[in-house]
């Protein structure tokens, strides 16, 4: 049985669900196919940089909320330290 690495996605799949785009749809815009998006997705596997750029066009991500999605460990009084840390764009 795999094992997740990865549980902060659950804020990015609510965001897919919300625009009304379907995982199969989404590996097709990101150019992956349909188990990796998955894996990512379900937190078996990482988005790296460029993957992570790609999503943040394709989903209409503002700047401010990119931590939301991508670091939410980050808490609100965090989020500025975090920005300066993990910049994507």
């Amino acid at each position: 049985m795999k094992k997740r690495k990865y549980d902060e996605m659950k804020a990015l799949k609510g965001l897919i669900k919300r625009k009304n785009i379907s995982y199969r749809m989404f590996a097709e815009k990101m150019e992956m196919s349909l188990d990796a998006i998955n894996n990512k997705l379900n937190g078996y596997t990482a988005f790296n940089l460029h993957e992570a750029e790609k999503i943040i066009k394709i989903l209409d991500i503002r700047e401010n909320e990119v931590n939301k999605y991508f670091f939410p460990a980050c808490c609100e009084t965090q989020q500025s330290e975090c920005s300066e840390k993990y910049v994507l764009l």
